[in-house]
C-alpha cells in the first residue's frame, strides 16, 4: 500500500480527508468529479519477474507523476491471475482546483511511466503496452460521456463501441463486418451503398464514432470496393453470355 498526502492507515480517516478536501474546491457543481479509480495491470508473463518492491516503486511513482498538481491518492495490490495496482486519486487537488488533465496530458504520462518503466525494468517486457504507436481504433467520446467515464458509468455508446470494435477488429471487408454485425442483432446503415454505421436505438453513430480506425475503415473500404467490383464484372459477363 501507498498513500500521498494521507495520514495515518485509519481508513475512516482517509475517508474524511478526501471529503474535507472536496469540500475545500473552488468550483462546486452537481457533476464533479470526487475520485478517481485507475489501475495499472501487468501481463502474467511478468509474473515471476514483479516482486512487492517493484510494485511500491510504481505505485509511488505513479502517484508523484499522475497529476499535475499535488494531490491525495493511494494505491493498493491486488493478486489474481497477476498483479495490478488500483490507484484511488482525489478529483481535487491540494490547491483546491479540479485535478482533471486533458487527453493529450494524459496520453503523455502514460508514455512517461512506459519509459520509466523500460529504462528501470526492462525485463519486464510483456507489460509494455507501446502508447507511443498510433491507435487504430479509438472511441470518441462526448464532454458528457467523459465526465459519466470518470465517475465510473458506462454508456450505452461506450457498450456498443466496445462491441463493434472487438467485431471490426477481425474484419478486412464492409460486408463482412456488416454480417458480424446482424449477427449480433445490430442494425447497421449505408450511405451511397457502403456500411456507415450503428443504429442505437433512433439514433445513427458512424463506425468513426464508435472507434473504428480511419486506417482499418480505409482497408476495409476499398477491399470492399475491391469485392463490389469483381462482383459487377461477373454480373456484366453473365449478361454477356445469356445473349
Amino acid at each position: 500500500m501507498v498513500k500521498q498526502y494521507l495520514q495515518s492507515y485509519d481508513t475512516e480517516k482517509w475517508v474524511q480527508s478526501f471529503k474535507s478536501n472536496d469540500d475545500n474546491r473552488t468550483f462546486n457543481h452537481t457533476k464533479r468529479t470526487v475520485l478517481r479509480h485507475e489501475i495499472i495491470s501487468f501481463s502474467s508473463q511478468s509474473n515471476p519477474l514483479i516482486s512487492r518492491e517493484t510494485l511500491q516503486v510504481f505505485a509511488k511513482y505513479y502517484l508523484k507523476n499522475r497529476m499535475t498538481k499535488p494531490t491525495m491518492g493511494i494505491g493498493v495490490v491486488h493478486y489474481d491471475s497477476s498483479p495490478h495496482i488500483h490507484f484511488v486519486i482525489a478529483g481535487v487537488a491540494l490547491d483546491s482546483t479540479a485535478t482533471r488533465v486533458s487527453r493529450q496530458q494524459f496520453k503523455s504520462f502514460k508514455i512517461q511511466l512506459q519509459n520509466f518503466q523500460q529504462e528501470h525494468y526492462p525485463e519486464l517486457s510483456h507489460s509494455i503496452v507501446e502508447h507511443t504507436k498510433p491507435k487504430t481504433l479509438e472511441l470518441k467520446l462526448t464532454y458528457q460521456e467523459e465526465r459519466m467515464k470518470d465517475n465510473g458509468k458506462v454508456s450505452y455508446k461506450e457498450k456498443l463501441s466496445c462491441k463493434v470494435m472487438q467485431l471490426a477488429k477481425g474484419c478486412v471487408s464492409l460486408s463482412e463486418l456488416e454480417t458480424k454485425l446482424k449477427e449480433q442483432s445490430l442494425h447497421p446503415y449505408h450511405r451511397r451503398g457502403l456500411l456507415t454505421g450503428v443504429w442505437l436505438g433512433n439514433r445513427k453513430f458512424r463506425l468513426a464514432t464508435l472507434g473504428v480506425g480511419k486506417e482499418h475503415l480505409k482497408k476495409m473500404t476499398l477491399e470492399q470496393k475491391r469485392l463490389d467490383t469483381i462482383s459487377q464484372n461477373k454480373q456484366i459477363k453473365n449478361r454477356g453470355l445469356e445473349r
